[in-house]
């Protein structure tokens, strides 16, 4: 389906309303609207800025639309919006009498992937001609653009670093605005752990592992956020009386060793990414580790969960032969909750 030009729109006092907008001719838009006029906003997240006003509000969230589909009588349309500094795909119903728009039913909805890519170019034109500024379109001093509270670390000499946001400043515009200055660790930003202090315990008869999850959120050889996670484990063995490390030179098929899935987890629920990961001891007394990093330059800002699920340590001292199932442990799962863009 391709874009509609407002010249295309069907019914008269829909397209004066479209195309005053796109035109930024407010006495066209006033002219287009009844004295009562309001919009309504529905789907939006509840924090979300303008859920409902009139006219004056209506022109506060600088809205273009650039539309992909309308309804027989011309009186909805669905396409992709402008809207307090975002690109949103939305249906906008309206509600006319005596060839005045009396209200705006604003909805969220998601459109088709070619509709969106279509009217994405589309509005991109349209925004730029009525300058208006976006968070897709603005762009920093070395022209990429990022979404609202993307952070970035800078050098500032001597040691320290300071971070900032990409956001909107006092003056209204989307730049780089510092959130904390004098950070004297170049490499971390935030450090957390599953278990959140000392280690998980896991034991199965003669054999014991202690172990936790480590995150890091960090940055990128960009200075863009990274998130780094690792797991480290240390197997034990009974002896007698005590506990002791496997301080033995073991045989290749008891060498302890430790597998599970590790999987990272968006805002919306959807896996980003996951991976079954193993990890083998290398010599006496043989702790288990792994290391992962994860780009986060590219993803959308939230709250975010990473995973160590269905681990199972393996191997040790007598565990091979018909012992080796006495040596199996099944580990307790591991999750940390860590936010993009904070």
């Amino acid at each position: 389906m391709g874009m509609l030009l407002a010249t295309e729109l069907t019914q008269p006092t829909v397209r004066a309303f479209v195309d005053a907008l796109r035109e930024r001719d407010n006495r066209v838009l006033a002219d287009a609207t009844s004295d009562d006029f309001m919009f309504i906003t529905s789907d939006f997240d509840d924090d979300a800025d303008l859920l409902m006003g009139n006219l004056s509000e209506f022109l506060h969230a600088e809205a273009v639309l650039a539309v992909t589909d309308q309804s027989a009588d011309g009186l909805t349309l669905t396409g992709l919006t402008s809207w307090c500094l975002h690109f949103v795909g939305v249906r906008w119903t309206f509600e006319v009498e005596d060839e005045k728009v009396e209200r705006l039913n604003i909805a969220r909805v998601s459109l088709a992937e070619a509709d969106r890519a279509q009217a994405d170019a589309e509005l991109r034109g349209l925004v730029e001609q009525a300058r208006i500024e976006t968070f897709e379109t603005a762009r920093d001093s070395n022209g990429r653009t990022h979404t609202r509270g993307k952070l970035r670390r800078t050098s500032m000499g001597h040691g320290h670093y300071k971070v900032s946001a990409w956001t909107v400043g006092a003056l209204g515009g989307i730049s780089w605005i510092i959130t904390d200055e004098r950070l004297s660790d170049p490499d971390v930003y935030r450090a957390l752990r599953s278990p959140e202090s000392g280690e998980r315990t896991d034991s199965e008869r003669y054999h014991k592992v202690e172990s936790h999850l480590d995150l890091i959120l960090g940055w990128d050889d960009d200075s863009y956020q990274k998130a780094t996670v690792s797991f480290h484990a240390t197997p034990l063995r009974w002896d007698a009386v005590m506990w002791l490390s496997e301080n033995l030179h073991l045989v290749d098929a008891a060498v302890p060793v430790v597998w599970g899935t590790l999987t990272l987890t968006g805002p919306d629920g959807n896996v980003v990414s996951t991976e079954e990961v193993t990890a083998k001891g290398a010599k006496p007394p043989y702790p288990l580790s792994f290391t992962r990093e994860f780009a986060l330059a590219d993803l959308p800002l939230g709250r975010y969960t990473i995973t160590f699920t269905n681990a199972v340590k393996a191997g040790g001292y007598g565990a091979h032969g018909e012992d080796a199932a006495s040596a199996r442990i099944n580990m307790a799962d591991y999750t940390i909750t860590f936010t993009v863009g904070a």
